[in-house]
C-alpha cells in the first residue's frame, strides 16, 4: 500500500515522496482479527472494503465462532423479566433491553393482543444465537404466538411464521453442521402423545411435522454428539399425565439434526438416575452422563464410548462436597449450563434449605433458603470448584452460557466445498481492493 505525500521540506525536488506501509499477510490479519470481540468487528467493516468482505464472509464467522467456544473463561447471560445482562464471573460486560431485541409485529391481531399482555422470554441458545418467544395470553394459557431468531450482540434478527404448537416444553434452536443451516425444533405434549415441529431456518416457508417424539420436563442444556442433540426422558413424569405406560423406561433421547429423527439410546444399567441431580454432558466430542451417587457422596462420570451399542463405562468417580449438605437440605437440584473450552462441564447447583428449628427460626411457607452455586466440573483433573453464588434476587432471573459470535441465521450463504474453502476465501478476500 502506498500512500503519496507532498515533500514540502525540499524545495529542489518537485516531484512527490512516497511513504511505503506494509500490508498485513492475509492469514495474519485472519488470525488477529478472529480474536477480537464483536463490537469492535462490527466498527473495523468501515475500515476498508477488504476488511468488510472478510468479517461478512461465513468462513470468517466460523472461525471468529470456533475462538470463541474454546474460550477457557465461561461467559454467562442473566435473563431477567426485562433484560439480557451478559457477564463473565466477575464483571458486566454489556446489558440489553428484550424489546429492543424484538421485531416489529406485522400482524394486526397479535399486535392488539400484545399492548395489553406481552411477554418476551428466552427459550434456547445455539451459537450465540438466541430464541426469543413473544408470549401472549388473551385469555387461557400462556402460548407462544411469534418466534424470533437474534443475535443480542449484533442485534440481526429474523421472523419465523406462526407455529401451530401452543404450549411447547421444547423450543430448541440446533445447528446442522452438513447443511450448514440452523433450524428449530418444537415438542409440545398433548395428551397421550407428543407433537413436533421443525422449520429450516433460510430453506422452509413452513414447518414442518415429525413422528416419534420425546417430551423433555427440565430445562436442561442438550449436549451435541454425533449429529444429535441428546436429554434424558423421565417416564416417571409422563405416567401421571398419561403419556406413556407404568412400565416404561428410563431413556435417553437423541434427535438427529440432519435426518430429523428421534432416536433412543439405553442408560447404565447399573444405576438408579435420580431426575433432580444428574444430567448428560458433551466432553471430549463423547457423550458423557454425570451421576450424583448420594450413597457414597460421591460423583461418578460416565462415557457412552460405544454410541450406537449404548455401552457406558464408569471412567471415575470422585468426592462431592455439596452431596454431604443435602443430608440439611429439602431439596437439591443441578440444571446442565454447557461445556466451556473443552475442559469445564458447568452447571447450576439449586438448594431449598428449611429453617433451622434450633435456632428459633419460625417455620412458614415462604420461609425456605434458597441458594444457587455455579459450579464447573474439569473430568481431566477430577476437580469440583464453585465458579460464583447467586443471591435471592438473582433467581428470578434465569442464568445460561453465553457465547460472543457474528453468527445469524436469515439466508443461505453461498458454500463452497471442503477442498475449495480456504482458496475460495483467499480468492474473494485478496480481489478486492
Amino acid at each position: 500500500m502506498l500512500v503519496s505525500m507532498e515533500n514540502e521540506g525540499n524545495t529542489s525536488s518537485s516531484a512527490p515522496a512516497t511513504l511505503a506501509i506494509p500490508s498485513i499477510p492475509t492469514d495474519v490479519a485472519i488470525t488477529i482479527l478472529s480474536k477480537v470481540p464483536v463490537k469492535s468487528l462490527l466498527r473495523f467493516r468501515c475500515v476498508c472494503r477488504a476488511w468488510c468482505t472478510l468479517i461478512d464472509c461465513k468462513y470468517f464467522r466460523e472461525i471468529h465462532l470456533n475462538q470463541a467456544k474454546h474460550k477457557q473463561n465461561p461467559t454467562f447471560v442473566v435473563e431477567t423479566e426485562e433484560e439480557l445482562h451478559v457477564t463473565d464471573t466477575k464483571n458486566m460486560i454489556f446489558r440489553i433491553r428484550k424489546d429492543e431485541l424484538s421485531q416489529t409485529i406485522k400482524d394486526r391481531t397479535l399486535r392488539r393482543i400484545n399492548s395489553v399482555n406481552r411477554n418476551l422470554s428466552i427459550l434456547s441458545w445455539c451459537n450465540g444465537l438466541c430464541c426469543l418467544a413473544n408470549f401472549v395470553s388473551p385469555a387461557g394459557p400462556r402460548s407462544p404466538q411469534l418466534y424470533q431468531i437474534v443475535n443480542p450482540t449484533t442485534r440481526r434478527s429474523t421472523i419465523l411464521p406462526k407455529s401451530s404448537l401452543q404450549n411447547p416444553e421444547i423450543c430448541q434452536i440446533v445447528y446442522d453442521p452438513a447443511s450448514g443451516m440452523y433450524k428449530l425444533l418444537v415438542v409440545e405434549s398433548v395428551r397421550p402423545h407428543f407433537r413436533s415441529e421443525i422449520f429450516t431456518i433460510g430453506a422452509d416457508f413452513s414447518w414442518r411435522s415429525l413422528d416419534g417424539a420425546y417430551g423433555c420436563h427440565r430445562p436442561f442444556e442438550k449436549p451435541f454428539v454425533s449429529g444429535a442433540i441428546h436429554w434424558i426422558f423421565h417416564p416417571m413424569f409422563y405416567r401421571q399425565t398419561g403419556h406413556i405406560g407404568r412400565s416404561s423406561p428410563m431413556l435417553i433421547v437423541a434427535f438427529d439434526v440432519g435426518k430429523e429423527r428421534f432416536r433412543t439410546l439405553s442408560c447404565p444399567q447399573c444405576i438408579s438416575l435420580d431426575e433432580n441431580l444428574d444430567f448428560l454432558a458433551e466432553f471430549g466430542g463423547s457423550l458423557c452422563l454425570l451421576h450424583f451417587n448420594s450413597t457414597t457422596q460421591k460423583l461418578e462420570f460416565w462415557v457412552l464410548k460405544d454410541y450406537w451399542n449404548s455401552v457406558w463405562i464408569k471412567d471415575h468417580s470422585v468426592e462431592c462436597e455439596f452431596l454431604r449438605r443435602a443430608v440439611a437440605c429439602s431439596f437439591m437440584q443441578t440444571v446442565h449450563l454447557g461445556t466451556v473450552g473443552d475442559e469445564q462441564i458447568v452447571f447450576l447447583l439449586k438448594l431449598k434449605k428449611q429453617p433451622d428449628e434450633e435456632d428459633g427460626e419460625l417455620f412458614t411457607p415462604t420461609s425456605f433458603l434458597w441458594q444457587e452455586f455455579v459450579v464447573s466440573y474439569d473430568p481431566n483433573r477430577k476437580i469440583l470448584r464453585c465458579l460464583n453464588s447467586r443471591i435471592r434476587e438473582d433467581m428470578r432471573s434465569k442464568l445460561g452460557l453465553y457465547v460472543e459470535s457474528l453468527t445469524y441465521a436469515e439466508t443461505v450463504d453461498f458454500e463452497p466445498s471442503t477442498d475449495e474453502t480456504y482458496s475460495w476465501f483467499l480468492e474473494r478476500f485478496m480481489s478486492v481492493e
